[in-house]
């Protein structure tokens, strides 16, 4: 029986704190997701601090675009994957 692997259990490359930094713009807007980059929520899943500045991006780019009708629930998806990644 084939069963996949959370993305905390697989073996990914790994990735840098500065690797996924490069990518926080990508990962927030919903550009890449678990299923098209499953080693950058792997890294996610693991990394406190990369967690943190997810969530300050978020914060950011919704305090500066409010107008844009940018939907909470993106991040809320994001934290939910992250949390399942665990």
């Amino acid at each position: 029986m084939n069963r996949a692997l959370h993305p905390s259990q697989a073996s990914f490359p790994e990735l840098s704190c500065d690797d996924v930094n490069q990518l926080m713009p990508i990962i927030a807007d919903g550009t890449i997701d678990v299923a098209t980059d499953p080693a950058v929520f792997a890294h996610l899943s693991r990394c406190d601090d990369c967690q943190e500045a997810l969530a300050r991006h978020d914060l950011i780019t919704l305090a500066m675009a409010p107008q844009t009708g940018t939907s909470p629930d993106h991040s809320r998806r994001i934290v939910a994957t992250i949390c399942v990644c665990r």
